[in-house]
């Protein structure tokens, strides 16, 4: 479940006060943040459980009912992930690694280089085929770097990547021992860009892969997601400190969105709270 869809399920009579955006333009953004404000309070205690469970129906049903999620659940899950590496002929001795590899890493931008040198197995064709196929399982997904000024990917540029749900962040990092667990605006950013991604490709109407029509830009600083919508380029950034503002316009990069902790504002520069901004993302706008 998407974080509206998330709302909808558990909140029923929040999601109906939140209105659905209608289109990602400025003022559509604007002028329905400003309704949804009035829900914020609930907006952000659900995005907490969010955060916490993620979207997916057993783990989401074991939470709300307990407050905790069990081994047995957890077992459940990676059970199913763990098979489906087999069956691939794979090892899961190396995706343990190359996963563990990932979530020290998030949300930076990398390459298979990187992950190999921090792994056992150092060819980066390697990685390159199992990343790829954790991305077919629809465990995590992949944003290549664009170029704005031609509006092509940069496949051969540093490659940022995205777990598909909070809880799969958090099985893994039970799975692979990971003390560190990963930090709440780096999960924010990853909430962010997979629901983003998940929009983008619902939009295009076309059996393509969900990062089709996502990306990264990163030139000095950077812009966490950028999606082809209608054609056009629009950059969202995921900020969790105060936000510096910048130029408007970047290469063929229409306009960009700032998404905040719980900073709001219109002046120069649309800042508004993530959490509202993705209880008011529906699944697919209708054209």
């Amino acid at each position: 479940l998407s974080f509206r869809s998330f709302i909808e399920v558990i909140d029923q009579k929040t999601a109906k006060g939140i209105p659905l955006l209608s289109n990602l333009s400025e003022d559509e953004i604007c002028s329905k943040s400003k309704k949804g404000y009035s829900y914020w309070k609930e907006i952000e205690k659900l995005f907490r459980k969010y955060m916490e469970c993620g979207g997916f129906p057993r783990p989401l049903e074991e939470y709300m009912s307990k407050g905790s999620i069990s081994h047995e659940v957890d077992d459940i899950y990676l059970s199913w992930f763990k098979g489906d590496v087999f069956k691939s002929g794979r090892s899961d001795v190396i995706a343990k690694q190359i996963i563990k590899t990932i979530l020290e890493k998030v949300p930076s931008a990398m390459s298979w280089e990187n992950i190999s040198s921090d792994i056992e197995v150092k060819s980066p064709k390697t990685v390159a085929s199992y990343v790829e196929l954790f991305a077919d399982l629809y465990v995590l997904s992949i944003l290549y770097h664009i170029d704005p000024d031609k509006k092509t990917t940069n496949f051969a540029k540093n490659k940022k990547i995205h777990f598909i749900d909070p809880y799969i962040v958090r099985l893994f990092e039970h799975w692979c021992l990971f003390d560190d667990k990963v930090k709440g605006e780096v999960l924010a950013e990853t909430i962010t860009a997979v629901s983003l991604m998940r929009f983008a490709f619902s939009q295009s109407g076309l059996e393509k892969r969900i990062n089709e029509n996502s990306f990264y830009w990163s030139n000095g600083y950077e812009i966490d997601i950028v999606i082809n919508y209608n054609g056009q380029l629009l950059g969202f950034e995921v900020k969790w400190g105060r936000v510096q503002e910048r130029s408007k316009r970047i290469g063929k990069i229409k306009d960009y969105v700032y998404l905040t902790k719980d900073e709001f504002s219109f002046n120069n520069q649309l800042i508004i709270p993530l959490p509202l901004f993705l209880a008011m993302l529906p699944e697919k706008i209708e054209k």
